[in-house]
């Protein structure tokens, strides 16, 4: 460097002069600043409580006004003793995004475009920050941070978008600036032109090394992801795209396969398979050069020129610098470019959190309503560690619920309601990935019978979405001695059997009706009783038959009843084996197989045409048996499920 280069340390608030005597600066583009710096000053009395957390500036330069800035905030500081008059201390600097990197943070954000978001997560730095990407970003319909630091959640986001960064030093701010082109980048500053001078050193605008590298890369990427929305068939609901390199290597395309893909439709997926392809791809051909330069920052471009070999001359960003200075040895810069025809894309190497197992969430939804769900049966959820405060249907994305068997129309359905605590796991480990499997009791929520005195039984309860103690309720008990099954309707019960039913009963069965019972039956109706029938009808009872009615008795048949009518529309038959007698107080009317006997005490014959009376012995008569039917019992009360 030149006698006049001049190296300027200002730390606001602390009084004393600070000296550089070496420094160690890596910088790159989507890379956190690392500064390293050497310094000496006349006060041997500094404490780590003195610059710890400061702002630092340090000026780089040949001549005033024509300076390199660097800038960062203090973060770590150590005392190395003194060295002749001065004292000596070892800081290292980083940009404010660095203090990003110190943080842990769960939240949730929905339906917002990435640089809405980035805007949100860097509000507190939004003189700080600079978007300048070409292309516009889709909104995201759900994308959570999930203990990561903002800044690895600032980078992965990025990195998954195709976009990076870089800072530009001004006067006041250390400017971040977040790009997806080459055209959004400056000149080197001071220096458009670089010129090759392998033999020529203390100039600023000389690059004393070039090298041309190149790396085999994987040269086709292919994401395959699942859309449940469009499951009518395999081929709809599983979407694979890829993209591949215009050029093969000798050794194949270096296939690289990505599920899930993390994309909607066919144009974005294809998209997305570019960006990943480039970003593996990035520095696949790339340069390395030395130079005595302060000037060469990541995220400027220069040209070079006057190189022997043509092709290398022409234009490069710079994509990483390493800048070391030393009092004793001088100032030395080595920088990794590539030619602006390139495309660059950050490597994609942040990680993704992952959740490793289950976690447990309070179903959510819109105020006043018991149940919030979609129509595939999706819910919204609450997360424990979700602190926006919100408590209802924005908290989360819809999350599907897994099912004991789902098919098409038919399978089993149960929809957690708001309130209840669920269990939620992340498929593939992905937190934007959630999925309910399971709902949980705890002490606002209680299982449906007493435990541990109930443990024997076992089923399923529902509850009234309008009263507590209307519920439908199918249970199993297996306690010994009481096994039962115990089906009970909150409301009402629809039984609809398409063919045949059958019921076996082993050994009595109880029906009671609270109000009336209806039975039509569309052709016959047969009933066989084994032993007696009792039947008691408290009011009146009707017949109508539109046929013929036939009833055999084996025994007797009494039948008592105030009054009586027979009507017969043609004949009326009463047919005795022995005897038939009617009989109406002491009057009879006796039939035999050897004649009829009348007995009254006046007995009145007439007859149109002549009457023939026979005399002779008066016939015995008997009286009817009143009717004496057995009492119908009262049959037992189902359990309705209370105890």
């Amino acid at each position: 460097m030149s006698e006049n280069t001049y190296y300027r340390v200002q730390v606001p608030g602390v009084d004393a002069t600070l000296l550089l005597l070496a420094l160690t600066a890596q910088e790159g583009l989507s890379r956190l600043g690392e500064y390293e710096l050497t310094l000496s000053c006349a006060d041997d009395g500094l404490q780590a409580d003195d610059l710890l957390g400061r702002p630092l500036a340090l000026g780089l330069g040949v001549e005033e006004g024509r300076g390199r800035f660097i800038q960062g905030y203090i973060s770590a500081f150590s005392a190395m003793g003194r060295v002749g008059r001065d004292a000596r201390y070892r800081v290292s600097l980083r940009p404010w995004l660095w203090f990003l990197a110190q943080s842990r943070r769960h939240r949730i954000f929905q339906n917002m475009t990435l640089k809405e978001v980035l805007e949100d997560v860097f509000k507190d730095y939004s003189d700080c920050f600079d978007w300048r990407a070409e292309e516009s970003t889709e909104p995201m319909e759900y994308c959570v941070q999930f203990a990561e630091s903002d800044f690895a959640f600032f980078s992965r986001l990025l990195e998954d978008a195709g976009l990076y960064y870089f800072f530009e030093d001004q006067d006041e701010v250390h400017l971040l600036v977040i790009v997806d082109s080459m055209g959004m980048h400056k000149p080197v500053q001071h220096l458009r032109e670089m010129s090759y001078r392998p033999n020529l050193d203390n100039n600023p605008g000389i690059m004393q090394r070039w090298e041309s590298r190149a790396e085999l890369r994987p040269g086709l990427f292919s994401l395959v992801d699942f859309d449940f929305s469009k499951a009518s068939n395999r081929e709809a609901s599983v979407l694979s795209v890829s993209h591949a390199s215009a050029a093969t290597s000798r050794h194949g395309d270096y296939r690289q396969e990505g599920f899930p893909g993390r994309f909607k439709g066919r144009r974005s997926g294809e998209a997305l398979a570019r960006i990943q392809l480039e970003a593996a791809q990035v520095c696949q051909q790339s340069r390395w050069g030395v130079s005595q330069s302060p000037y060469l920052v990541p995220g400027q471009c220069f040209s070079l020129v006057d190189h022997p070999r043509t092709e290398q001359n022409g234009d490069y960003l710079i994509v990483a610098a390493t800048l070391q200075f030393d009092e004793g040895a001088g100032l030395r810069c080595e920088v990794e470019a590539i030619p602006t025809t390139q495309v660059f894309r950050a490597p994609i190497q942040t990680p993704r959190p992952l959740i490793a197992g289950p976690q447990t969430a309070f179903v959510v939804g819109k105020e006043g309503d018991p149940i919030w769900v979609d129509e595939f049966g999706r819910i919204k959820v609450q997360f424990h560690w979700d602190s926006s405060g919100r408590r209802n249907e924005a908290c989360s994305c819809w999350v599907r619920v897994a099912q004991p068997i789902a098919g098409k129309r038919w399978g089993a359905l149960f929809v957690p309601r708001v309130g209840q605590e669920v269990v939620v796991e992340f498929l593939g480990g992905d937190p934007d990935r959630p999925l309910v499997t399971a709902g949980l009791y705890n002490s606002g929520h209680r299982p449906p019978w007493e435990l541990p005195a109930q443990a024997a039984r076992s089923g399923l309860k529902s509850q009234s979405l309008g009263e507590q103690d209307v519920y439908n309720e199918l249970r199993f008990d297996d306690k010994k001695g009481h096994e039962q099954l115990l089906i009970h309707a909150g409301r009402n019960q629809d039984l609809t059997v398409r063919n045949d039913a059958f019921a076996s009963i082993g050994n009595d069965w109880h029906l009671t009706v609270g109000a009336n019972q209806f039975l039509k039956v569309e052709d016959d109706l047969h009933e066989s009783v084994g032993g007696r029938r009792n039947t008691r009808v408290d009011a009146d009872q009707s017949l109508d038959i539109g046929g013929d009615s036939h009833c055999r008795i084996a025994g007797q048949w009494q039948s008592s009843a105030t009054d009586m009518d027979f009507k017969a529309n043609g004949k009326l038959v009463l047919e005795a084996g022995k005897s038939l007698t009617l009989k109406v107080g002491a009057s009879t009317l006796v039939l035999s197989a050897t004649g009829v006997a009348i007995n009254g005490k006046t007995v009145t014959l007439d007859g149109t045409a002549s009457v023939d009376i026979n005399g002779g012995a008066t016939a015995a008569t008997t009286s009817a048996k009143a009717a004496a039917p057995a009492k119908a019992k009262q049959p037992k009360e189902a359990d309705d499920g209370r105890d």
